[in-house]
């Protein structure tokens, strides 16, 4: 049997505290998530892209690692699922006059991924810089979000009847509520677009910060926090 930790750092004021990994005698540090740790970091690096772009956050979601380790059901497959991602991104960019640019899951296949998504262009290990200089944020449940309430992005949450069907639509469900943002399914046509999806709702981003990416004030790195609030125990 593993014994409860004696230090628990916990990013955010609704961060779970029912592990059986947290014990009585369990220290409870609050420190941060460690997007803003990402956020802290790349403030003053450059910009992958010199140009006004939108973005979309990948998740690989046909070819999920879920579906194996968890013994799911495949629930959504990829010829209808890259079709209508590639039919609606196409609708993006003409209303808007942007590319719409990927940002690349870790797990997806960069060679195969350019086919799927029509040789649009796909950016790999830069999703904090990408969501940084994003003109808007496009996305279906992807823990990026957190970069864009960061950075202060808009964000757009869309899904599909596939999505809308699986266990995971639980996800963007809460992100939903959460914003206060609809979702838009872009299986169903025609296809309603305007600026209300992008709207950001700042008390929504503040709460969300401040319940699931820090919920103390100071801003030093993850690692500094933890080694003085060690030191006073």
């Amino acid at each position: 049997r593993i014994k409860p930790a004696k230090y628990v750092f916990v990013g955010g004021s609704k961060s779970s505290l029912s592990s059986l990994l947290v014990g009585k005698k369990s220290k409870i540090i609050k420190i941060h998530n460690f997007d803003f740790e990402y956020y802290n970091l790349c403030k003053n690096l450059k910009k992958v892209l010199n140009k006004k772009y939108i973005l979309f956050i990948d998740q690989n979601l046909p070819f999920h690692d879920d579906y194996n380790f968890l013994n799911l059901k495949k629930e959504i497959t990829s010829d209808i699922y890259y079709d209508e991602l590639n039919s609606f991104f196409d609708m993006i960019e003409e209303k808007y006059s942007l590319e719409v640019i990927i940002a690349l899951h870790p797990k997806s296949n960069r060679s195969t991924s350019l086919s799927y998504f029509k040789n649009r262009q796909v950016i790999s290990s830069k999703t904090n810089l990408l969501v940084r200089d994003a003109e808007f944020i496009i996305s279906h449940w992807s823990s990026a979000i957190n970069l864009s309430v960061l950075f202060n992005k808009k964000f757009m949450l869309i899904a599909t009847n596939q999505i809308l069907k699986s266990e995971n639509s639980v996800f963007i469900k809460f992100l939903s509520k959460t914003f206060k943002k609809k979702i838009t399914n872009i299986s169903v046509k025609p296809i309603i677009l305007d600026e209300s999806l992008l709207l950001i709702n700042k008390d929504c981003y503040e709460k969300y910060n401040y319940n699931y990416i820090k919920e103390n004030k100071n801003n030093d790195l993850f690692w500094v926090i933890a080694l003085e609030a060690m030191d006073q125990i």
